[in-house]
């Protein structure tokens, strides 16, 4: 799968209710499930939408969300120092234990389906879930580990 499909895979885990944009709401639902309290993920949420809503009509359409992407590729906006990216590599640790329920060090498909069912995605299917897996499982074992997971995180800059 190339990095635009990943992205439009990225943009409808984001998209619960899959109208086509990522309201608010759905923003701040995805924080909450990377272990965000309430009021900041509001606040988070508020803030990137204001940043990404190049049209103004209050949703991140595919369109914004890929140019957005796209820009994140070209430059990059990772820490710098040591100390910095410490914390980045915590933040997508603790955004990879959030999946890894039984704490194997492993991300299945049924630990995927249940995170997407947790954000609403109630008609989530284990096959579509196997895909996703696939498409970043490196090693071929059916299953997404740390390192898969965290270059999955940062695709594009190495």
């Amino acid at each position: 799968m190339d990095v635009s499909n990943q992205f439009k895979q990225v943009f409808k885990f984001f998209d619960l209710n899959n109208d086509g944009k990522i309201s608010q709401m759905e923003l701040t639902n995805v924080l909450l499930i990377f272990g965000q309290d309430k009021s900041k993920a509001t606040i988070e949420a508020q803030g990137i939408l204001k940043e990404i809503d190049f049209n103004g009509d209050g949703f991140i359409d595919l369109d914004e969300f890929m140019a957005i992407m796209d820009d994140s590729i070209s430059k990059p906006n990772f820490p710098i120092s040591k100390e910095d990216n410490i914390d980045v590599n915590d933040d997508v640790r603790n955004a990879f234990m959030v999946f890894d329920s039984d704490k194997n060090g492993l991300i299945s498909a049924k630990e995927l389906q249940r995170v997407l069912i947790n954000l609403g995605c109630s008609n989530s299917k284990l096959g579509q879930c196997r895909k996703m897996i696939q498409s970043v499982d490196k090693d071929g074992d059916g299953f997404v580990d740390f390192e898969e997971f965290k270059s999955m995180m940062s695709i594009g800059i190495k």
